[in-house]
């Protein structure tokens, strides 16, 4: 496959998740390959078959998920090929394939933190935490909330259009950062309904990430903040505390800087 070295590609990627928001699991994965110019690669929509469809005799895993009553939406797209239900880890390997055809080390979400959350909590419930990441470890994450909050969610305009009605604002009063909301105000379409399915979401978030960075404004883009530091929140995770270095790696050290 040829693709054109000068371009960065990302992985555009929303799912919807059962089990609540401590510990959300995966069962419907929208994901895009895109470009900074808004073009689209490839698509996928994949429903996860551990998770869709439960055998418990207990109860089931989707009566937990907030948008259950989608359920018979999911059965006309599968009738219908828009969608298809595969194994978890069938699904990530088809991700990681597609990432290494475009060398794609970036994913964008909305909410990134959330989707980085229920992915991992995801592949741990399922392998009994024998894997422990869904992406590889230098894989980065950025958030198209986060970028609309440093640029469109401080115009006046849009300040204004929210609180024009109280849907779109929080509970506490302060301006809403939803997809839907934001997408309804950058596209002048005021009567869209966001899908909430994996797919449908992930275009409109891929939209939101193109109207941001054509702002061309400074902006935070991690999903871990400004100061984040990836080693050290890999330490942080894994419990690996730091040692003190021997004679002769300090040594090393110190000869070494005279050498650069």
């Amino acid at each position: 496959m040829k693709i054109d070295k000068r371009k960065k590609y990302y992985l555009m990627i929303d799912v919807e998740t059962a089990n609540g928001l401590d510990e959300p699991l995966v069962y419907d994965i929208g994901a895009m390959i895109i470009d900074n110019n808004f073009n689209v690669y490839r698509e996928f929509s994949y429903l996860v078959e551990e998770i869709f469809i439960s055998n418990s005799k207990e109860e089931s895993l989707m009566d937990t998920a907030y948008y259950s009553w989608k359920t018979p939406l999911y059965a006309k797209k599968i009738q219908d090929g828009k969608i298809k239900i595969e194994k978890f880890n069938t699904i990530r390997s088809i991700l990681l394939n597609a990432m290494k055809d475009y060398n794609v080390t970036t994913c964008i979400a909305h909410n990134g933190r959330f989707d980085h959350k229920a992915l991992n909590t995801t592949i741990r419930y399922l392998t009994g935490s024998k894997q422990r990441y869904y992406f590889n470890y230098n894989t980065e994450w950025l958030c198209t909330m986060t970028m609309a909050r440093d640029t469109l969610c401080k115009e006046v305009g849009y300040i204004n259009w929210c609180k024009q009605d109280h849907s779109r604002l929080t509970p506490t009063g302060r301006i809403s950062m939803k997809a839907e909301n934001i997408y309804k105000y950058i596209t002048g379409d005021y009567n869209f309904i966001e899908d909430h399915t994996g797919l449908e979401d992930a275009r409109i978030e891929a939209y939101i990430f193109w109207y941001a960075r054509r702002k061309r404004k400074k902006m935070n883009k991690s999903i871990f903040g400004k100061k984040y530091d990836k080693m050290k929140e890999y330490k942080r995770i894994n419990n690996i505390r730091p040692r003190k270095q021997t004679k002769l790696e300090w040594q090393t050290l110190k000869w070494a800087k005279y050498q650069l």
